[in-house]
């Protein structure tokens, strides 16, 4: 069998050191591409086109905040390069009874400031449930304004509780919508004990 030629790019990581390795060789590297392992002809080291990531945090009754908390402070500090990637952190914030989309950051390319902004995200449980519809609508609208060049590989990260994302026809239409412009939405389950 022949494999279509296909072209990529990615950021590797030193595991131990969270460096970006030097002199990558292609024998290194092994796609998966339908359950076969294949090893690329050739590798061109560009510079870094960065990423640009949206958080959609839910911060209803079975989430735990400490937790979304460490997961971002891990993120911004170990793998965030500071003045190239960009990063959005959104919520959903109960006003009258109706959830709405919440910036807690807008898209930023600085360390610093994604740092504090996630210092600031109240540990206070919320004790009510929270849908996060419009606020993943939200993040799929701020991917597509931060990348019109569609040069930046882009994602959306939700990190909820144990709840299932594919409920409402609202995110059904989100997930369809993403797909459609080629952003995977990846999800996070962070359930509080207790």
């Amino acid at each position: 069998d022949t494999f279509p030629e296909m072209q990529f790019s990615f950021r590797a990581f030193d595991s131990s050191t969270y460096e970006v390795p030097q002199n990558l060789l292609a024998s290194e590297i092994s796609v998966i591409d339908n359950g076969k392992s294949v090893n690329p002809r050739s590798l061109s080291q560009f510079g870094d086109l960065g990423i640009n990531i949206v958080f959609v945090i839910d911060q209803g009754n079975r989430t735990d905040i400490k937790v979304t908390k460490a997961i971002l402070e891990r993120f911004t500090s170990k793998y965030m390069v500071d003045g190239l990637d960009q990063v959005s952190i959104l919520t959903t914030l109960i006003n009258n009874k109706r959830s709405n989309a919440w910036t807690l950051l807008d898209t930023t390319n600085s360390v610093t400031d994604a740092q504090s902004a996630i210092s600031e995200i109240s540990d206070k449980q919320n004790d009510e449930y929270i849908g996060i519809d419009d606020t993943l609508r939200e993040a799929i609208n701020k991917v597509q304004a931060a990348n019109l060049d569609c040069k930046t590989p882009s994602m959306i990260v939700v990190i909820m509780g144990p709840d299932e994302i594919s409920g409402t026809q609202t995110i059904q239409n989100s997930i369809a919508n993403a797909r459609s412009i080629g952003v995977p939405i990846h999800v996070l389950h962070v359930e509080r004990s207790g």
